[in-house]
């Protein structure tokens, strides 16, 4: 599938998979090949017919995760970046990327795909640190202090 460039901007999804456990709240990251730590989630395709089915498309292919798997609860943050990398196939496009809440019903359904180095759960401070880009940690703190709200949480 085409990544939807329309516009000349790539619109992506990310996902702050969470879980409660021993009242502690963990946040899952992704390794990807690039050794880049981020969080799941990707670009829209020319075929998505909007942004949810964009995240549900990526946790499946990602992660190896069904709808019934997880909570999705939508959030109003979103930052906008330009991609600068050289040697990206994106450079000089405009990105924008829209943050998801997204409660884990079952942690051990959660699979690596070959598209990743490995998945690891850390707390939202620790995760916070191993975000690469600027953008991503930016939104990943703003919707993780969401998910303590009891308007978002579930």
């Amino acid at each position: 599938m085409a990544i939807d460039t329309s516009n000349n901007t790539i619109i992506t999804t990310n996902a702050l998979l969470y879980k409660t456990q021993n009242g502690e709240l963990t946040f899952l990251l992704v390794q990807e090949n690039d050794n880049n730590w981020g969080l799941p989630g990707g670009a829209k395709e020319v075929e998505d017919v909007d942004l949810l089915i964009t995240l549900k498309r990526e946790l499946k292919e990602e992660l190896g995760l069904e709808e019934s798997d997880y909570v999705v609860q939508e959030t109003s943050v979103r930052r906008e970046f330009e991609y600068n990398h050289f040697r990206s196939s994106r450079f000089g496009k405009h990105g924008i990327v829209l943050f998801y809440a997204v409660k884990i019903v079952d942690p051990s359904r959660v699979k690596a795909s070959d598209e990743l180095v490995q998945v690891a759960w850390f707390e939202k401070d620790e995760a916070a640190q191993k975000l690469t880009f600027d953008h991503i940690r930016d939104g990943f703190k703003e919707t993780s202090s969401l998910v303590s709200n009891p308007h978002v949480s579930s």
